[in-house]
C-alpha cells in the first residue's frame, strides 16, 4: 500500500515538473540603448489635419536569439513563447503647413547584445492638443526579405462621442483603416492561421491592427494619412 502511495506521489511530482516555464538566464539580457545609432529611416507623407493634431511614432524591438525566449509549458507541451521587448516611444514628426510631415527613426536604437535585439513593428499615434488620446495603430512590420518599395496609406475618420475613450476625454480623435494592397497583412486572419507555438504568433500579440511589411534595410518610407473633409 505504501509503495502505491509513493508511486502516485512520484507521478504527481513528475507531472508538476513538466508545468511552468523555462527561463534560463544567460548573463545580462537587458536591452541597452545604442549611444551611436546609424540606421536612420525617414518616414514622410501626407498629414491633412489641423494644428491641434500632432503625430508621433513608436518602434518595438524583440530578441532574435531564441535563448532569450521564455517558454511556457503545461504537461510538457509548449503553450507560449514570450519574446523580450524594448521600445522607442514618442518619436515626434515635424508637421508642415502644406499638410505633409517628416520623422526620423533609428532601427539600431538598441544594441543587439546577446539577445540580438532587432526592430519588429512601428506604430503611429495621434495627439490631440498634445494628449495621447487621438487614436493610432500599427503601420509597419519590418522583415528581412525583398519587397518592392511602395507607399502605405491610411484612411482616417474623425470620431467624437461614439467611443468610450472619446467620451472620457470629451475630445475628438481618429480611427484609421489601412488601405489594402499586395503587401497588406490581415492581423485577424494571421492569428487564426498560426500555430500558437510559432514565433510569428507570439510577435503578433504586440499589434494594434493590420499592417504592411517593409524591408528592414529600406531607409525611406512613404506613409500617408487621408481624412474626408480635411485638406488634402
Amino acid at each position: 500500500m505504501k509503495a502505491i502511495k509513493w508511486l502516485i506521489l512520484l507521478i504527481a511530482m513528475m507531472t508538476l515538473a513538466k508545468c511552468g516555464y523555462d527561463g534560463i538566464v544567460y548573463g545580462d539580457t537587458t536591452p541597452k540603448v545604442n549611444p551611436h545609432p546609424t540606421k536612420k529611416v525617414r518616414i514622410h507623407g501626407k498629414f491633412p489635419f489641423d494644428e491641434n493634431v500632432t503625430l508621433k511614432f513608436d518602434v518595438t524591438y524583440v530578441n532574435a536569439n531564441p535563448k532569450c525566449d521564455t517558454v511556457y509549458r503545461t504537461f510538457g507541451f509548449v503553450d507560449a513563447i514570450v519574446k523580450k521587448t524594448a521600445y522607442s516611444e514618442g518619436l515626434p514628426a515635424t508637421v508642415n503647413e502644406d499638410g505633409t510631415y517628416e520623422a526620423i527613426i533609428y532601427l539600431d536604437n538598441y544594441l543587439p547584445g546577446f539577445c540580438e535585439y532587432k526592430p519588429l513593428f512601428m506604430d503611429f499615434n495621434f495627439y490631440y492638443k498634445f494628449k495621447n488620446d487621438g487614436g493610432g495603430g500599427t503601420a509597419i512590420r519590418f522583415v528581412d526579405k525583398k519587397i518592392a518599395k511602395h507607399s502605405i496609406n491610411f484612411n482616417c475618420e474623425l470620431i467624437k462621442k461614439k467611443y468610450e475613450w472619446a467620451k472620457k476625454v470629451n475630445e475628438p480623435g481618429y480611427i484609421c483603416e489601412l488601405e489594402k494592397n499586395q503587401y497588406f497583412i490581415d492581423y485577424s486572419k494571421m492569428l487564426g492561421s498560426m500555430n500558437p507555438t510559432t514565433q510569428d504568433y507570439i510577435e503578433s500579440h504586440t499589434l494594434h491592427g493590420d499592417f504592411n511589411e517593409i524591408p528592414i534595410n529600406q531607409n525611406d518610407i512613404e506613409l500617408n494619412f487621408k481624412s474626408e473633409g480635411a485638406k488634402q
